[in-house]
């Protein structure tokens, strides 16, 4: 039950993200520079590897899939860490 519980809340997450590109309205979440709402996300999006890496493969992110927007999630976290600032 408690596995259930944890792919369940993963899966919650996983809608989350795709919810967050769908709402973007460009490079960024609104638009083509870093915004509050990028700022938020990031720190919590870069550590997301740490889900597969004590949790197994089931709690890894997609890095394809619906659409493109896996891809583009991917591409969202790519571009913010290459910014000189962070």
């Amino acid at each position: 039950e408690e596995q259930a519980e944890r792919k369940a809340a993963f899966d919650k997450l996983k809608a989350g993200l795709l919810d967050f590109i769908d709402q973007s309205a460009g490079d960024f979440f609104n638009g083509p520079h870093l915004g509050l709402v990028d700022c938020v996300l990031l720190p919590y999006a870069y550590r997301l590897y740490v889900l597969e890496h004590y949790r197994g493969p089931d709690f890894a992110l997609p890095t394809s899939g619906e659409g493109g927007k896996w891809e583009a999630y991917h591409a969202w976290l790519a571009r913010a860490l290459e910014l000189p600032a962070l």
